[in-house]
């Protein structure tokens, strides 16, 4: 007859898996891989891009920066100073170029370029910014117009056209491409 050999002495036996012991490893590395996938911070929406290059903004009545000043600032239809910024609606300010002049008469002007920010990197607090630049010779020295919030907190997104028409309405208005 024929035998099998012993196992030799040196062999240890491994320990039985149950399923209780798969389906605690399943839920540890469920775990873990879910801990592993972080929710992103939410980021400001897109921005709108519907003022584009070519669009125009007409000045309705003279206008002249105050003296000493470098921007004019507009909210609600009116040129207001920096310390009347409402926190809520937004606002715009324009800002000469080096060699701009100071006082425009009524007229177009036309839409160079559009550039989006999440935040002013000089001085002001503005957010969720979007800039224009506008200019009535295009071989002269133009002006930036900035619209955006003046609060973090309301800054959620970037401003709509209706929005910034809202702040410049009353001095000028917008003719756009779409």
């Amino acid at each position: 007859m024929f035998e099998l050999p012993a196992a030799p002495a040196h062999r240890t036996k491994l320990p039985e898996i149950s399923w209780k012991h798969t389906a605690a490893a399943a839920v540890l590395l469920a775990a873990i891989t879910l801990s592993a996938c972080k929710t992103a911070p939410q980021s400001p929406r897109l921005p709108p891009q519907q003022i584009e290059t070519g669009s125009t903004f007409t000045l309705l009545s003279p206008l002249t920066f105050p003296a000493g000043q470098s921007q004019v600032l507009f909210q609600e239809g009116r040129i207001v100073g920096a310390n009347a910024i409402s926190p809520r609606p937004p606002y715009c300010k324009l800002v000469p170029h080096a060699g701009a002049p100071l006082s425009l008469s009524p007229g177009t002007l036309r839409v160079g370029n559009v550039s989006y920010d999440e935040r002013e990197s000089t001085g002001s607090a503005m957010f969720s910014i979007t800039r224009i630049s506008l200019s009535a010779d295009p071989n002269k020295p133009g002006y930036t117009m900035s619209c955006g919030w003046s609060d973090a907190t309301t800054a959620a997104e970037f401003v709509s056209t209706e929005q910034i028409y809202s702040a410049i309405r009353g001095q000028f208005t917008m003719q756009l491409l779409r």
